[in-house]
């Protein structure tokens, strides 16, 4: 019996010590940990299906909902607009460009984004300034507009193919 008690009261312990990695111990530890995962994601060649995405999404949706408020009352205005901004593009990374229409949605079902959305609109100013930051995001990423350009090529491809 001892050893099974033991076990839980380690298995606990563990858990409760993997949630606090990602608020990390004070306000600088979180956003030096967000940051990282922000940084990651813009660094991954994933397919927005790759499971791999599971346990970044976990991370993420824990510092977006919990941690953030942990230290958002510690948080200066320039950190809360720049872990909305961290936000946004993590997102961008994950999602593409079906991000930019959900977040113009103001009925968007997915939970995350519709947090995301709602924080950055009081932090920015609007919904203009989020949708200029992904179109940025979009344009300085080199992997996304080179598949936009191959697309783009493709597509002319196929209409040139067609009006012959």
């Amino acid at each position: 019996m001892k050893p099974f008690i033991l076990t839980i009261l380690a298995l606990s312990i563990f858990v409760t010590s993997c949630e606090n990695m990602a608020c990390g111990y004070s306000k600088d530890s979180f956003l030096s940990n967000f940051d990282k995962l922000v940084t990651k994601a813009k660094e991954s060649d994933r397919k927005i299906s790759d499971n791999a995405w599971e346990r970044d999404d976990k991370i993420f949706e824990q510092m977006v909902i919990s941690c953030y408020e942990q230290y958002e009352t510690e948080l200066s205005l320039g950190e809360k607009r720049d872990f909305w901004v961290g936000s946004i593009q993590y997102l961008i990374h994950r999602y593409g460009w079906g991000l930019l229409e959900e977040l113009r949605d103001s009925d968007t079902q997915n939970e995350i984004i519709s947090i995301v959305r709602e924080n950055a609109m009081e932090t920015l100013n609007g919904i203009d300034e989020i949708v200029d930051i992904v179109k940025d995001e979009l344009k300085n990423n080199s992997k996304l507009r080179n598949l936009m350009d191959e697309l783009g090529n493709e597509l002319n491809n196929i209409f040139n193919k067609l009006k012959e």
